[in-house]
């Protein structure tokens, strides 16, 4: 589910710059109700827990950099933090940790170079594509690059 919703709202970021708040609440309520159901099938509660403080996590560590400046990034990406942080969080916390991180550095790097390269103005490159690439790696990598953190 997060995979056809992360490449429509990619898609839309990189072209208007903008994450539209009625394919993200939408995606937040989805993936609660499987969530939910995961839980109630399982019985285990503990990934529930771990996805709800996780999500609240990642709505702080975005929230914090938008609310220093608003121009290092829209509201649109904090909101989606939370969505994405719940699913890391889902898997476990050093998918959290790598899944959270990531889009800073990959989308750094990225922006840095379209920069140097004079493609992009400053501030004219999303965030979201990279949040995304940094959720999946997250999920798939975040157990061998901290594997302190897995659980």
């Amino acid at each position: 589910m997060l995979v056809p919703v992360g490449v429509l709202l990619s898609y839309v970021d990189w072209r208007t710059l903008l994450l539209p708040t009625r394919v993200i609440y939408p995606a937040y309520a989805a993936v609660a109700a499987l969530m939910v159901l995961a839980t109630l099938a399982t019985g285990a509660t503990d990934d529930l827990q771990r996805a709800g403080i996780a999500a609240l996590v990642g709505l702080v560590c975005y929230w914090l950099p938008w609310r220093i400046s608003a121009s290092w990034m829209g509201f649109g990406d904090v909101r989606l933090s939370g969505l994405l942080a719940g699913v890391l969080g889902w898997a476990g916390w050093a998918e959290v940790a790598l899944g959270l991180y990531l889009p800073f550095l990959l989308g750094g790097v990225v922006a840095g170079l379209l920069m140097l390269l004079r493609l992009v103005a400053r501030g004219a490159y999303p965030l979201g594509p990279f949040m995304f690439v940094g959720t999946l790696v997250g999920l798939w990598c975040g157990p061998l690059v901290l594997p302190g953190l897995s659980g």
